[in-house]
């Protein structure tokens, strides 16, 4: 476990450095590979280590000039051959400072998907795993080199990765906006919706089954998982998901959203004065690096709010509304060690300051709870009370409410990786990702245990895309999640599963005693 500022800054480099390392880059191999038809017309793919790649195939729309800040709208359809043999830039962020995903270029032409296919042009049967990338809906992208699909494509399914829009430019809400189109907000989820319709008219052409879709995702990607499943546009268009740290409940003590609209509406109103735009029709004509730059600078957060159509009520009243599908959902051992330098904590004044803000007349409680005496009991503490309250416990709650309405599958990952990030953030926040994804450089410390756990990790997450039933040979059956009987896989390292009944119970019941609740106050 890290201990005081300057471990805390040294490993957020070396993390940074890692993700740069597997950040945005192409890494296929030449070559052709099928021309398939799709809605728009005829793509073309490229190899990828043994299957096929098709990078950044449009499916809307680019949202530009008068298209900024509304529904997504159908790709136009183009002549000839679309060479999609090249993954499309990130959608625009913030990429000064410390950059964690290793973009170097953003577009606000950015809706595009990426497919990964053991068999293009085939009868479509395959199970298809759609992948919903994190980033706290303010960073990061499909275009992420951790995310290339095509060792998990090797195993048998179609891969899909997509790109939404983020920040303001993807879940501004403004009273303009609202009185003008009947909605406002949100737009980076009709994005995904956008290309789940998409791979439902599409994906048979690249061989996969339209019928048995997987969504999954980690951290903001996995609260998209989980809000997903209860959004009524988004009802029969896929029939599993995977949240991997992260659900819609988590918002508040990740992102310090409270899901409002009212106070989404009012960052809406300070980013237009910050623009010094007289309306929405100017602010849609200001470059999109400078929505994003005047954003950050006045420190604006975006992300999803109760809208009426894809989220209803407070986040953590909607996980207990029936959900569409099985799901598994987990958390990983050392959630909240990556995000205590996000946040800013490095002394004890610190720490007690990102109580007050986050927990507001909560927060006696918390220091209560978790008392610090010096810069290092603090930033520990920070860790701990991060890791508990925005990803346990919000866990445990959209576990229990799933479960209601179908099968659930917990899990619990606490292996930590044989790399610098590791050495100094432990079982860090998406340490899980190279290893879902098969992506393990021996560059970074990766060595046969890790390729060994890797392939386990794939075989579960691909044997619960086919058959809604997570199993791999070597780890134990794993059964239902159920309130009353809360058991759990726990995933300790290559060779090593259990099953455990319940986690950090104690410290769940009392996070979730504290967890603020938001009535809609979206426009009727």
């Amino acid at each position: 476990m890290i201990s005081g500022k300057a471990n805390c800054l040294v490993g957020i480099l070396i993390l940074v450095l890692f993700l740069g390392l597997i950040g945005c880059g192409n890494s296929v191999d030449d070559g052709a590979a099928s021309v398939v038809q799709t809605r728009s017309g005829r793509v073309s793919g490229i190899e990828d280590n043994g299957v096929q790649a098709f990078l950044g195939i449009p499916y809307a729309a680019p949202p530009v000039g008068d298209l900024r800040w509304r529904l997504p709208v159908e790709e136009t359809p183009w002549e000839g051959v679309f060479k999609a043999d090249h993954l499309s830039p990130a959608c625009p962020q913030d990429l000064t400072g410390d950059e964690l995903y290793g973009l170097t270029e953003c577009d606000e032409d950015c809706l595009y998907l990426n497919i990964w296919t053991p068999e293009a042009s085939k009868t479509g049967s395959l199970p298809v795993m759609f992948w919903i990338h994190g980033g706290g809906y303010m960073g990061g992208s499909a275009s992420q080199s951790l995310y290339n699909g095509a060792a998990l494509a090797a195993k048998g399914v179609v891969v899909v990765s997509v790109n939404h829009r983020l920040g303001p430019l993807g879940f501004l809400v403004h009273e303009e906006l609202y009185d003008r189109r009947g909605q406002a907000g949100n737009y980076g989820l009709f994005d995904i919706i956008a290309a789940l319709r998409w791979v439902r008219g599409n994906i048979a052409s690249f061989g996969g089954n339209p019928d048995n879709v997987t969504i999954f995702g980690e951290s903001s990607g996995a609260c998209s998982v989980t809000l997903l499943q209860n959004a009524e546009p988004a009802e029969g268009l896929f029939h599993r998901a995977i949240a991997q740290s992260g659900t819609v409940a988590s918002t508040k003590y990740v992102l310090n959203l409270t899901g409002s609209w009212e106070e989404a509406a009012g960052y809406g109103r300070l980013l237009q004065e910050a623009l010094g735009a007289a309306d929405v029709d100017d602010m849609t004509a200001i470059p999109a690096d400078e929505i994003i730059r005047i954003a950050k600078a006045n420190q604006l957060p975006f992300g999803p709010v109760m809208d009426g159509i894809i989220l209803s009520d407070d986040p953590g009243r909607t996980v207990s509304e029936p959900a569409h599908a099985p799901m598994m959902i987990g958390s990983v051992m050392d959630e909240g060690t990556l995000f205590i330098y996000e946040l800013g904590i490095e002394t004890l004044t610190d720490y007690e300051q990102a109580l007050e803000a986050y927990f507001g007349e909560n927060a006696g409680l918390v220091w209560e709870r978790y008392p610090a005496s010096n810069d290092d009991e603090a930033v520990y503490q920070a860790a701990v009370v991060q890791g508990s309250a925005g990803f346990q416990e919000p866990v445990r709650r959209t576990a229990r409410g799933a479960s209601g309405s179908v099968p659930v599958y917990r899990y619990y990952y606490r292996h930590v990786p044989p790399t610098e990030a590791g050495f100094y953030l432990g079982c860090f926040h998406g340490s899980e990702l190279a290893y879902v994804f098969g992506n393990l450089d021996p560059n970074e410390g990766y060595g046969p245990e890790d390729t060994l756990l890797s392939s386990k990790l794939m075989e579960l997450w691909t044997s619960f895309a086919y058959t809604g039933v997570p199993a791999a040979e070597g780890v134990p059956d794993w059964p239902n999640y159920e309130v009353g009987q809360e058991l759990i896989l726990r995933i300790n390292g290559p060779g090593d599963y259990d099953l455990i009944q319940g986690l950090a119970d104690k410290e769940c019941d009392f996070f979730e005693s504290i967890a603020p609740v938001v009535d809609p106050d979206y426009p009727m």
